[in-house]
């Protein structure tokens, strides 16, 4: 990628961050009810990712840019899936029931104490809120997967190919340090747009965030030619 294209799209991210801050820094948090509460604080989550990788990739720490796009891929089919589907929020909590759970028996391996009933307890105080926040909806106690979170929030190829392939990163693989030169520093600034533009949308149809210029973003990305060979996830597909 050359320089001129890689300004671009730096210009492009740094708008998206900025109005995506802004528009999250305009909504009250104490006056947000229900999944509201859950929306804020994972788009303020990406916002900041969008800050840091920007920050990062701006010195030339790319590889530390990348660690930072698998989380944020993560916040971003969480967010975009309970945007679809909101009761998906009881099955996101669950799954992180689930993984306390795990962690209780790595605690007790370890000496620290965390005794069942401390998880068991915040499990049925958070059980509790989310059941009332779906009256009438079949709540089920199973975790959720990375790959139901892509399809339930209509961006099935940002966890099949992105998501798995930035695992690399933050798992450390061979691949990942032996031969960076087979990750697109293109593909980096494009996933991320998606991950702001997802968070942008939410912020500005369930939060009533201001985003004045987010039906331009789609736009711009594509008026920067992004390669035929890149996957159908790097053009944004949550309905407005």
């Amino acid at each position: 990628m050359d320089a001129t294209k890689e300004q671009a799209l730096v210009r492009l991210l740094t708008e998206m961050q900025a109005e995506l801050a802004a528009a999250l820094a305009g909504v009250d948090f104490n006056t947000l009810t229900g999944i509201e509460r859950y929306f804020h604080p994972t788009c303020s989550g990406i916002s900041e990712l969008g800050s840091g990788f920007l920050t990062l990739k701006k010195v030339g720490n790319t590889h530390a840019a990348r660690v930072l796009i698998r989380t944020c891929i993560e916040a971003a089919l969480k967010v975009g899936t309970v945007y679809e589907k909101p009761s998906a929020l009881y099955r996101i909590a669950f799954t992180e029931h689930v993984n306390d759970c795990q962690f209780l028996t790595a605690a007790d391996e370890n000496g620290i104490i965390v005794t069942p009933g401390m998880i068991d307890a915040k499990w049925a105080k958070i059980k509790s809120s989310l059941s009332s926040l779906f009256p009438g909806e079949e709540l089920m106690d199973a975790a959720i997967s990375a790959e139901t979170l892509g399809l339930w929030s209509k961006m099935p190829d940002l966890y099949s190919f992105q998501y798995k392939l930035y695992c690399n990163y933050t798992h450390a693989t061979l691949r990942a340090h032996a031969t960076p030169e087979h990750f697109d520093p293109e593909l980096d600034y494009l996933t991320v747009f998606q991950c702001l533009f997802t968070a942008l949308v939410v912020v500005n149809k369930r939060l009533s965030g201001n985003c004045p210029s987010i039906d331009t973003y789609s736009k711009r990305v594509k008026a920067l030619g992004p390669k035929p060979s890149q996957p159908p996830a790097l053009k944004p597909t949550m309905t407005m």
